[in-house]
C-alpha cells in the first residue's frame, strides 16, 4: 500500500511514529521508527513523502495542509538560522512567531554541535516551553517541538501574561536568561505590538539580549521601519504573515489555562512560613505585624480583623468587614489570595510555579500548590490568578 506525500498538520494532542518513508517535521527528518509529540493546542507543519504513519489517538489529527505556506514557513525559517544571532521574532498575535522561532532554532541545532541552539520563550501570555506568566529559556534538540522539549528549561517569573503590566521584570529576565544561552539563540515574543508603547517592548527587549536581527513578521511599513529606528543597530528581517488564522481570545485563553494546568499535575500543597521564608509581592508579611485585639480603627469593627501589620506610614488589614478604610489603611478580604499564580525559588537559583490557595492568618503561613518540594529561598506573587486543578475537577 504507497504511503502519503504532500504537505500535512498535525493537531495535537497527538502521538506521530513513522512507519516508512521520509517524514520531516520542522525542517527535521524522523526516520522510520521514530516519533514526535505534538501537544494539545498546538498544530505543527510536516511534510511526507512516501510515508506511511501511525496516529493516536486515532482521529482527524493528521490534516492536508498549505504548500505556500509550507514553503513560506520554511524559507523564514532557514534564513533567521543563518541570520546573526540572537535573534528576536517580532509580528502581531498568531502570525506564525512560535513555529518560525522553533523551526529556525531546530535548523540551527542541526548544523552546530550539542549545546549550540537555544530557544528564549518571551511569550508570556502563551510560554508552551514552560508556563505562562514565566519566561524560559531552553536548549534545543530537533525536532523541536515546543511543549515538547527534551530539555529542562530555566525559568524567570514576570508574574504577569503581558509585558504591559511588568514591563521592568519582563526585560530583566529576558536579559538574565539570554545571559546563560551558548551560541545561536532565537527569542519569541508575544503579540503586543500596538504603536507604539508594544513596539517599544519589543525593541526594548531586542535591547535586553542585545540581539543582532529582528524578525518582523506581519509588521506594517511604518511599524518596521519604528522598530528598526528603535534598535538601529539589529539587521531587519521583513517576513509577510506564516499562518493563515487566527486564534479567538477564548481559544488563547483555554490555551493558556491548559498550559499552566499542565505544569502543576503533579503539584501538592505546601505549607511555607511567611516569618521565615522571605516573600515578594504580596501586600502582606511585608512590614510589622500589629496587635489586632487593641487595634481601634475608625468603619473596622474589631472582632473582624484577622491580621494587620505597619508598612511604613501605612497600615495593611485583612477583615471581614465591609467598609470603606480611613485614610492610610488598606483593607482586604479574607480570601484575596486564593488562587494567586506564584514562583518559588531554590538555591539554584531556578523557579516553580505555584498557587497560593490560601493564608493562615494566627500562624501567618501561606498553603502552596506546587511540583516543588525541595528547599525555598522566596516566594514571589505574582499579578494573576488562577484556578488551582482541585477545584477544576
Amino acid at each position: 500500500m504507497p504511503g502519503h506525500t504532500g504537505v500535512y498538520v498535525a493537531v495535537g494532542p497527538a502521538r506521530v511514529r513513522v512507519e516508512s518513508g521520509r517524514v520531516v517535521v520542522l525542517g527535521h527528518p524522523v526516520d522510520p521508527g521514530g516519533e514526535f509529540v505534538v501537544p494539545a493546542g498546538r498544530s505543527v507543519p510536516v511534510k511526507l513523502e512516501d510515508a506511511r504513519v501511525e496516529v493516536t489517538p486515532s482521529g482527524d489529527r493528521l490534516a492536508p495542509g498549505d504548500p505556500q505556506a509550507y514553503q513560506a514557513m520554511e524559507e523564514a525559517a532557514r534564513r533567521l538560522a543563518e541570520a546573526e544571532p540572537p535573534v528576536v521574532i517580532v509580528g502581531p498575535t498568531d502570525s506564525g512567531k512560535s513555529t518560525l522561532a522553533a523551526w529556525a532554532a531546530g535548523l540551527a541545532a542541526q548544523r552546530g554541535a550539542p549545546g549550540s541552539a537555544w530557544l528564549l520563550e518571551a511569550d508570556v501570555g502563551q510560554n508552551e516551553v514552560y508556563a505562562p506568566a514565566f519566561e524560559a529559556l531552553v536548549e534545543v534538540e530537533p525536532p523541536f517541538i515546543p511543549g515538547w522539549a527534551k530539555a529542562e528549561p530555566l525559568r524567570c517569573f514576570t508574574g504577569a501574561y503581558t509585558p504591559s503590566r511588568a514591563l521592568h521584570k519582563y526585560l530583566s529576565c529576558a536579559r538574565r536568561l539570554a545571559r546563560r544561552a551558548g551560541g545561536y539563540l532565537v527569542v519569541d515574543t508575544d503579540g503586543w505590538v500596538a504603536p507604539w508603547d508594544g513596539l517599544y517592548s519589543k525593541a526594548a527587549l531586542a535591547e535586553a539580549v542585545d540581539a543582532r536581527t529582528i524578525a518582523a513578521v506581519a509588521l506594517p511599513d511604518a511599524h518596521a521601519r519604528a522598530l528598526q529606528a528603535l534598535k538601529p543597530d539589529a539587521a531587519l528581517v521583513r517576513l509577510p504573515r506564516l499562518t493563515p488564522r487566527a486564534k479567538s481570545g477564548g481559544d488563547r485563553r483555554a490555551h493558556r489555562e491548559r498550559l499552566v494546568t499542565l505544569q502543576l499535575l503533579q503539584a501538592k500543597p505546601r505549607p511555607v512560613n511567611l516569618r521565615e521564608t522571605p516573600a515578594a509581592g504580596l501586600p502582606v508579611a511585608a512590614g510589622t505585624p500589629l496587635d489586632a485585639a487593641g487595634l481601634q480603627l475608625p468603619g473596622i469593627p474589631q472582632h473582624t480583623i484577622l491580621y494587620a501589620e505597619a508598612q511604613g506610614d501605612s497600615i495593611v488589614v485583612v477583615s471581614r468587614a465591609r467598609a470603606r478604610p480611613p485614610p492610610g489603611v488598606r483593607l482586604l478580604r479574607p480570601g484575596w489570595e486564593r488562587g494567586l499564580l506564584a514562583a518559588l525559588h531554590d538555591p539554584s537559583g531556578q523557579q516553580h510555579i505555584a498557587v497560593i490557595e490560601r493564608i493562615n492568618y494566627k500562624t501567618l503561613v501561606a498553603t502552596v500548590l506546587t511540583p516543588h518540594q525541595g528547599p525555598i529561598t522566596l516566594l514571589e506573587a505574582g499579578q494573576v490568578t488562577v484556578t488551582p486543578p482541585q477545584t477544576q475537577r
